[in-house]
Parts: C-alpha cells; sequence; structure tokens
C-alpha cells in the first residue's frame, strides 16, 4: 500500500487502489476526506456502497448532509394534529 501514498496525496492513492481491488457488493467506510465525487463515483460504478464519517470539524458538510435529513412538511402532519387538537 505504501507504493500508492509515497508518490501522490491520499485522494489520488485511495483512487488508484479502489481500482485495484474488487469490492462489488461491499461497504466502503471511510472518513470525510473521502467525501469527492469521483471516489463515491468510482465505488458505486464498481457496484459498491459506502459509508464515509462526516465530523465535526468539517461544520459546512456535516450540515449539509443533515439538511437532507430533515423531515420536510407534510401537510397530512398538520392535519392530524390539528384533528387531535379539536377532539381534545
Amino acid at each position: 500500500m505504501e507504493f500508492f501514498f509515497s508518490k501522490t496525496n491520499e485522494h489520488k492513492g485511495a483512487m488508484q487502489l479502489l481500482k485495484t481491488i474488487i469490492l462489488k457488493g461491499r461497504l466502503v467506510t471511510g472518513d470525510a476526506i473521502f467525501c469527492q465525487r469521483d471516489f463515491c463515483q468510482q465505488i458505486l460504478d464498481d457496484g459498491d456502497h459506502y459509508f464515509f464519517v462526516v465530523k465535526d470539524n468539517q461544520p459546512s458538510l456535516k450540515e449539509a448532509i443533515a439538511a437532507d435529513f430533515r423531515p420536510g412538511f407534510s401537510p397530512l402532519l398538520r392535519t392530524r394534529a390539528a384533528a387531535a387538537s379539536l377532539s381534545s
């Protein structure tokens, strides 16, 4: 593995390494340094999945990800809440 990282940065070394191993159907894990579009796309193109940890030292990235998982507005929930308050 030293070969991949001795002449380049982590991202480029990881891309080279990723292309040499068969991971089909596997889960690739890493930290936020690997949240690069080309790296993630390579994993998906190979039929793999990924799970990357984003920590507090990446506040913008963490907030962007959290925003995708916030509950959206649902008229159905509003209607149920209104109905519940009327029946009390």
